[in-house]
């Protein structure tokens, strides 16, 4: 039996696929930044290319790929001859110098982007836009999980095994231009964004986002009637790379149930697709799209959201008044007079009702409230003088000029 010689070898094929295709983009085209690893093509339907994952995706026409996808798209070239381009031996003679355009790794240490004075853009963007369930966004607060950067900007972040920060995604709040979305530099993508689960648990849900997870976890909390618990593990992948979920399935040896809830697109369903062929030999796997194109869709889309909002003032007070307290208002300027006496302060304290909806009803918690949205930001509070003495001093740092909060307890 004859056999066809190889065109090319593996390691040819490999080098075209590491060509910095930034950069080789940069050379015919003008090219845009529109985000920390986002630039865009002009008068190509939306082409945008990510450096950091060295892609490229067309949304106009559902196409995209790596840098010789690239050359066939956008030089209308067959497979053979993108590669050759790369390799330096077209037709043409064409020579590309290789070392121009090898890909470099990202290099330096994550900084995280500089926090902002409010997370005030953050929490309307995530709550009233977006509509995630309030206490899914205090708890990631808490957690350091996410918080407002200078520029009014969502940072998602993920830790490594040390537990420092090892990847942070950016996400835009304002909805009156193109939201612009990235990882921040130097983030790896093994350490994606995550919520882990109780200690011993076997199902992990995957998503391409953390806005994704965040709305899957609104979904199931609203459809449980506020009973749902976080038991099972949550992981972003920060796009539809395996790294994440490579590194979180070795870290977390009890997981024996992959559920798959990436976008219902052609690259989510594709992904989906090659995921579960490569893990189905060691899991149970299941794809779980969601009905409309991802899950903040699905979420946008319960009428539901609008009556738990309406609701929830009302139960907060409920709750109150069956624990025989009376809710009151203190004013940040109140609060401070209060700071200044251990006596008035335990006063002021003892009182303070424990939240059922929490995932900790048993901690005491305080919460700011904007008078005019009834939104409301839960914190932690101890018994200890001195460490609620910090707190509270932090608090009136950061919310003094806001005339419209207050405290409630």
């Amino acid at each position: 039996m004859a056999y066809e010689k190889r065109r090319f070898t593996e390691e040819q094929i490999q080098f075209a696929n590491n060509i910095n295709l930034l950069e080789y983009a940069k050379q015919s085209f003008d090219v845009k930044k529109v985000g920390i690893n986002s630039y865009k093509i002009e008068g190509h339907g939306g082409l945008h290319i990510n450096p950091e994952t060295n892609r490229w995706n067309c949304f106009s026409q559902s196409k995209g790929g790596g840098p010789i996808q690239f050359v066939m798209f956008t030089e209308n070239k067959s497979w053979v001859e993108a590669v050759k381009k790369f390799l330096g031996v077209s037709s043409s003679n064409t020579y590309v110098n290789r070392k121009d355009f090898l890909r470099e790794e990202p290099k330096g240490k994550l900084i995280l982007p500089e926090k902002n004075s409010t997370y005030k853009h953050m929490m309307a963007y995530l709550i009233r836009t977006r509509k995630i369930d309030k206490d899914i966004v205090y708890r990631l607060v808490k957690d350091k999980k996410l918080y407002e950067d200078k520029y009014k900007n969502c940072v998602f972040v993920g830790y490594n095994d040390k537990g420092e920060a090892g990847y942070a995604s950016i996400r835009g709040t304002n909805t009156n231009v193109e939201r612009f979305r990235g990882d921040v530099k130097n983030s790896d993508k093994a350490y994606s964004f995550c919520m882990e689960g109780i200690k011993n648990s076997s199902k992990v849900y995957v998503f391409e986002s953390p806005i994704d997870l965040m709305s899957y976890l609104t979904i199931k909390k609203l459809n449980s009637n506020n009973s749902f618990k976080l038991n099972d593990h949550l992981l972003s992948l920060g796009g539809l790379s395996v790294k994440a979920l490579e590194k979180y399935l070795i870290k977390h040896p009890n997981i024996k149930e992959i559920n798959l809830c990436l976008d219902n697109d052609r690259e989510g369903i594709m992904a989906a697709n090659r995921l579960r062929e490569k893990y189905k030999d060691r899991f149970v796997v299941n794809i779980e799209h969601p009905n409309k194109k991802d899950y903040n869709e699905d979420l946008q889309n319960l009428s539901i959201v609008d009556e738990r909002k309406e609701k929830d003032v009302v139960n907060q007070e409920t709750k109150v008044g069956s624990d025989n307290l009376k809710p009151q208002l203190v004013s940040m300027e109140e609060l401070n007079r209060i700071l200044d006496d251990r006596e008035q302060y335990g006063k002021f304290i003892a009182p303070i009702h424990s939240d059922k909806s929490l995932d900790h009803p048993d901690q005491k918690w305080m919460a700011v409230v904007n008078l005019e949205t009834e939104d409301r930001n839960y914190f932690e509070v101890s018994s200890d003088y001195s460490s609620c003495i910090k707190w509270l001093n932090d608090l009136w740092e950061r919310e003094r000029d806001e005339d419209d909060y207050w405290l409630h307890r």
